[in-house]
């Protein structure tokens, strides 16, 4: 019992330990020099033989539809007749019960015969008894060709299902109709664009960050990305950077010399209360140093999950001003 509460007492020693070691970890919070937010998958929906529409789904813009829900459906009418043609082939027996019965007539002739050789000798010559014995080969191949046939006809009925198949399109996953290309009663070719359906659940953060903070940068971490109050559209470069009046010898040290220009390194919590402010992860660093006005910078790829507000409208959408943080954690 005493070993037992010793036990215990020391898991639960331990167990404090560990937490107090994680949330003692230090997070610094380095303010991104420019952020954009941009669509992670956009995919135009096509057909994959050509057709006439029958009907598209939906028929308007800016509905969203579930995976595997039908978009597009082409006339299918003749390709179904074959399939159905292809089946009641595949259904029928009738060669294969023929030359069943054919290799048993063939069977009993040739028992008949040498049962009879066996009695009397001399019945049944050879010629006759290696005739029969060939009558017996020919009707068992004829069995084995019907077999044969048939799994033919059953590889024909998959491959007309298949080619039907091809004339319904699905929805590859989740997502909004963003646009309507071509509607029922066109006539499309193979890979003709119909529609395009855009994933708003995940969007995909570039985030610039000064190559000077380059080393507390690491794949898995963490990015707080903000929606700015003020609504108008992010420029092309990061405003706040102007060029540096004197050179430094190494182009890669602390040139950001202007206020906000560096990530400047902030113990300061994530704000996860506010509607606007999203937490995404970094998934790829850019081995290529993006310079802009002789500053050179760190690219960032992000994804970030999406959230949509009480009228089911999506917060972040492509192009709009943001504002990103990296809550780089502290490693040994």
């Amino acid at each position: 019992m005493k070993l037992f509460r010793r036990a215990l007492l020391l898991t639960v020693v331990l167990g404090l330990w560990t937490n107090e070691a994680a949330f003692s970890q230090q997070i610094t919070r380095i303010k991104a020099s420019q952020a954009s937010i941009e669509l992670k998958r956009e995919v135009p929906i096509s057909t994959e033989v050509a057709g006439r529409i029958v009907s598209v789904n939906p028929t308007t813009e800016g509905k969203h539809v579930k995976e595997g829900e039908i978009l597009i459906q082409l006339d299918d009418s003749v390709i179904r007749a074959e399939v159905h043609r292809a089946q009641l082939e595949f259904e029928q027996q009738t060669e294969i019960e023929f030359a069943k019965a054919s290799l048993e007539v063939a069977q009993a002739q040739l028992a008949q015969k040498v049962t009879a050789n066996e009695t009397r000798k001399g019945s049944f010559n050879a010629a006759e008894l290696r005739t029969a014995n060939l009558e017996v080969t020919k009707a068992d191949a004829s069995l084995n060709k019907a077999k044969g046939d048939k799994l033919l006809q059953e590889a024909d009925v998959e491959i007309k299902k298949a080619q039907l198949a091809q004339y319904t399109v699905r929805a590859p996953f989740d997502g909004m109709v963003s646009e309507l290309i071509r509607y029922p009663g066109n006539n499309v070719r193979q890979g003709d664009p119909v529609m395009t359906l855009t994933d708003m659940s995940e969007m995909r953060a570039v985030v610039r960050v000064p190559y000077k903070e380059r080393d507390k940068l690491f794949i898995g971490d963490q990015v707080e990305i903000v929606i700015r109050e003020d609504s108008a559209p992010a420029a092309d470069e990061p405003a706040p950077f102007q060029e540096s009046p004197a050179k430094k010898a190494d182009p890669f040290s602390d040139q950001c010399t202007e206020p906000g220009a560096a990530a400047v390194p902030s113990t300061e919590p994530a704000d996860e209360v506010r509607e606007g402010v999203f937490t995404g992860e970094i998934m790829q660093i850019d081995p290529t140093v993006q310079v802009i006005k002789q500053v050179s910078y760190v690219e960032l790829i992000v994804y970030v999950k999406n959230r949509m507000d009480k009228h089911n409208r999506y917060l972040l959408q492509k192009g709009m001003p943001v504002d990103a943080y990296v809550l780089a954690a502290e490693r040994d």
